[in-house]
């Protein structure tokens, strides 16, 4: 849904000559400028939809969050929430119950794998040192 709400907005953006102008929210008398102000829009948006009050802001939190639960590391969404330090970004990623349990299943089954494989290195290495004696 958002995608197609974005391409409508790409595809409304163009000036007289069907050239796109810089921004996807334009300023209503120059396309070449940003809009000043979104809030105003939203709070009208949020009423007239009768969904339950949010602010703007909240959405680059979930945003963030969604970003950390889907895998991407926190120097990357450093980068693109456009911060220069990581402890900005533990600001915005609230990681969910749920994520943290699954991220913890994630360390015990590599823990588990690591365990696994140097009880297989070291059977190897019993059994080369069995044939050497031999």
């Amino acid at each position: 849904m958002a995608k197609s709400i974005l391409t409508r907005r790409l595809s409304e953006c163009k000036d007289d000559k069907g050239q796109r102008g810089a921004y996807l929210f334009p300023h209503a008398s120059d396309r070449n400028r940003p809009v000043p102000r979104v809030n105003n829009a939203h709070d009208r948006a949020v009423k007239d939809s009768k969904v339950a009050p949010f602010r703007l802001y909240d959405l680059r939190h979930t945003w963030a969050t969604r970003a950390v639960e889907a895998g991407i590391d926190l120097v990357t969404l450093a980068a693109m929430l456009g911060h220069s330090k990581i402890n900005m970004v533990l600001r915005y990623a609230h990681p969910t119950q749920e994520h943290q349990t699954k991220a913890m299943e994630k360390m015990e089954q590599f823990v588990t794998q690591q365990q696994i494989e140097a009880a297989e290195t070291a059977a190897r290495q019993q059994g080369t040192s069995e044939m050497v004696i031999q």
